[in-house]
């Protein structure tokens, strides 16, 4: 099973992770980074003690903001260990994404297969909720006219 680290500036990846398992159940294979929770934090030394935790398994970054320091400093950290076999980094953290990725069910070589749909699918959640029911409004007025 890929190991899944959400990353985020503060306490996002930490919320996300509750809410991701208060939907999902039970997800082993979730943890969080929060970053910068105090002055003395250092995120290149977090990155590595957790990578060092996982012992060369597969992971998935996600990360909260794209081209923001925590994504930054994974790419820069997954550049210089030379880990792409290793890392995946996706940017853009929202829970539906989390709890695609937690819970796909296939090995690594599927997963890769399915990723760009997994991202696509994603991406195509956000959106103006208020725009909808406008439109569904005024198609309710026009058919009762």
């Amino acid at each position: 099973m890929q190991q899944i680290i959400l990353a985020s500036h503060q306490q996002l990846a930490e919320g996300m992770q509750k809410s991701a398992e208060y939907i999902g159940g039970t997800l082993p294979q979730l943890s969080s980074m929060c970053a910068y929770t105090s002055p003395e934090y250092n995120i290149d030394q977090d990155i590595e003690q957790r990578l060092a935790l996982l012992h060369g398994q597969k992971v998935t970054v996600i990360t909260d903001i794209p081209g923001g320091s925590v994504n930054n400093s994974w790419m820069s950290y997954v550049a210089e260990h030379n880990l792409y076999d290793q890392v995946t980094i996706i940017s853009g953290m929202n829970l539906a994404l989390v709890l695609e990725i937690a819970m796909f069910r296939g090995d690594d070589t599927a997963f890769e297969k399915t990723l760009p749909d997994i991202l696509k699918n994603n991406q195509q959640t956000i959106m103006n909720c208020s725009a909808l029911l406008e439109e569904a409004n005024l198609n309710d007025q026009a058919n009762q006219n």
